[in-house]
């Protein structure tokens, strides 16, 4: 059965903890927790761009990018980090990542890092 709702994005204001309402498309590697201790830590002049794809109030999938001037990569940084990832739930994939990537563009980003992602990693397929 299609859904033909449309999808939302969401640019999501970010405090302590809050994160962590999106917990059922976390996985083991980049958790609400690790990210905030992350960006905590490393932050320093980087902008938080947190995206937060919805269909009927229900979360689809979280993009966590930290952006400087024209380019977003994900959070984190290969010093530091086995894995970096855009985490996606059971839609089709193509059309979340052709959703967060249009937002982007149309919001300036001209530069897009996805790097490091494991092999598996939905942004690969």
């Amino acid at each position: 059965m299609q859904n033909n709702q449309p999808l939302v994005i969401d640019k999501v204001n970010v405090a302590p903890l809050s994160l962590a309402q999106y917990e059922r498309v976390w996985e083991k590697h980049v958790t609400p927790a690790w990210l905030e201790a992350w960006w905590s830590c490393f932050s320093s002049e980087d902008e938080l761009l947190l995206l937060c794809m919805t269909r009927n109030g229900e979360v689809l999938g979280v993009a966590p990018f930290m952006v400087r001037g024209k380019t977003a990569r994900l959070i984190g940084s290969e010093d530091v980090c086995d894995y970096l990832d855009i985490l996606v739930v059971g839609y089709r994939n193509d059309d979340i990542f052709t959703a967060f990537f249009s937002f982007l563009k149309s919001n300036g980003i001209t530069e897009l890092v996805l790097e490091p992602v494991r092999s598996t990693s939905a942004v690969m397929k």
